[in-house]
C-alpha cells in the first residue's frame, strides 16, 4: 500500500477537495430562507413535487428538501429520496439559487422519473 502511494496509484482525497460539495453551506436551513424562497420564488409543479426557485446573493446554490411523514410514512424511503434529490442537485452545480423541493404524492415506480424531469425544467428556468 505505501508502494501504491508513493507511485501515486491510490484515492487523494485532499486532491480533490477544493472541488468537493460543502453539505452545510449548500444545504437551506433557516426558516425565514424557506419563506423567501415560497414567497418570492419561481415555482415548477409536477405530478409528484413542487419546487421553487428563488436567486440568492450567494455564488452556490443551496437546496432545501421536504418530505412530509403524512405523503411518505418508512423513514428509509423519505431519506432515499432526498438523497436522490441531493445528489442530482450536486452534479448539476447550479450558481445563485436557493432551490426548495416539496413532495405532494409519492409514487414508487415514478420517482425516479419524476426527479429527472423536475432537474430537465429547473435546467430550463435557471
Amino acid at each position: 500500500m505505501l508502494e501504491e502511494q508513493k507511485e501515486g496509484k491510490s484515492f487523494q482525497p485532499s486532491a480533490m477537495k477544493e472541488e468537493s460539495f460543502n453539505t452545510k453551506k449548500m444545504r437551506l436551513q433557516e426558516p425565514t430562507d424557506f419563506k423567501k424562497t415560497f414567497k418570492a420564488g419561481n415555482k415548477i409543479f409536477s405530478k409528484s413535487f413542487h419546487v421553487y426557485l428563488n436567486q440568492n446573493n450567494y455564488s452556490w446554490a443551496r437546496l432545501g428538501v421536504n418530505v412530509a411523514k403524512r405523503v411518505v410514512s418508512k423513514a428509509s424511503e423519505r431519506n432515499n429520496i432526498k438523497r436522490k434529490i441531493r445528489e442530482k442537485f450536486r452534479r448539476r452545480r447550479y450558481k445563485n439559487y436557493d432551490i426548495v423541493f416539496v413532495l405532494k404524492k409519492y409514487d414508487v415506480d415514478l420517482i425516479n422519473e419524476e426527479i429527472e424531469y423536475v432537474f430537465k425544467e429547473i435546467d430550463k428556468k435557471t
